[in-house]
């Protein structure tokens, strides 16, 4: 037998630019959201412009939470689950 800790961690922040900022490959862009009152609703950002300070703010929390729950972690396995792999500037200087 053997215990595990899985953490979920949200790394979109790494695919949310200005709304103006790479078009074909952002979250927070214009290109994917409503001209006029784009909105992930009360949970998420509330408009394109908040949109990538948001993911960041959320990154942030993130990372304060897991570093705690790695500490705190009594379990043999602990595994970290992201959307992006820590490779290519993707959240490497955490990692």
């Amino acid at each position: 037998d053997f215990s595990v800790d899985y953490y979920f961690i949200d790394t979109n922040t790494f695919d949310a630019f200005e709304p103006d900022s790479d078009p074909g490959h952002n979250l927070c862009s214009r290109m994917h959201n409503l001209a006029h009152g784009a909105s992930c609703g009360s949970q998420g950002p509330i408009s394109v412009e908040d949109c990538p300070k948001w993911f960041r703010n959320l990154w942030e929390a993130q990372v304060k939470w897991v570093e705690k729950g790695l500490a705190q972690s009594t379990a043999e396995w602990q595994i970290i689950v992201t959307h992006f792999p820590p490779i290519r500037g993707w959240g490497v200087k955490v990692w």
